[in-house]
């Protein structure tokens, strides 16, 4: 009965496959999202919540550590610019440029597809002009705001070190600003 239940058992573990390796190593980015802003903006006493929608792009490093089989840790830097603009009382509001860098912790579904979440520092350089004076006269106002970014996505790898994938992403930065984005991206681990 011994033989049995053993046999049974080395069966059942046969027929259950090994967590799948996540990869490691350094990746390269190229990324592009839907981009939705909003800011609140005093118009008189109140404050209103102002949004727009834009598209985000730029690129992406980073580098995976495996931590056993079916896990990695990582760490991401980001950097992009975009379209996104709102109309206020004092100009038009524009995003300059955003530098994320966190981590992440990814985890294998199988050979080919991986799931990930992030969490990280952002900053937001926003700029505002005056779309009523002469440029010349009264330039822009730069400015750059501090905040937090988290993430969710799903990654599909490739037979050559080529990976894609999307992510869901939710930025929240100081004075009222935030954004959400549905980002698409390719790259390269090395």
């Amino acid at each position: 009965m011994k033989k049995m239940l053993l046999l049974a058992a080395a069966a059942a573990g046969a027929a259950v496959p090994a967590a799948a390796e996540v990869p490691a190593g350094f990746r390269l980015e190229g990324v592009v999202a839907f981009d939705s802003l909003k800011a609140g903006v005093t118009e008189g006493t109140a404050v209103v919540k102002r949004e727009s929608n834009g598209v985000s792009y730029g690129g992406a490093v980073g580098y995976d550590f495996p931590m056993g089989t079916g896990l990695a840790l990582g760490a991401d830097a980001e950097l992009t610019f975009a379209t996104t603009d709102i109309n206020i009382a004092e100009g038009l509001l524009t995003v300059s440029k955003d530098l994320y860098v966190g981590g992440r912790i990814t985890g294998s579904l199988s050979d080919r597809f991986n799931v990930f979440a992030k969490a990280g520092y952002s900053n937001m350089r926003l700029r505002l002009d005056d779309v009523d004076t002469n440029p010349a006269d009264n330039p822009p106002i730069i400015g750059n705001l501090d905040g937090y970014r988290v993430g969710l996505g799903v990654q599909v790898n490739g037979d050559s070190g080529e990976y894609y994938g999307v992510e869901g992403r939710y930025s929240d930065y100081e004075g009222g600003v935030s954004r959400r984005q549905a980002m698409f991206f390719v790259g390269y681990r090395f």
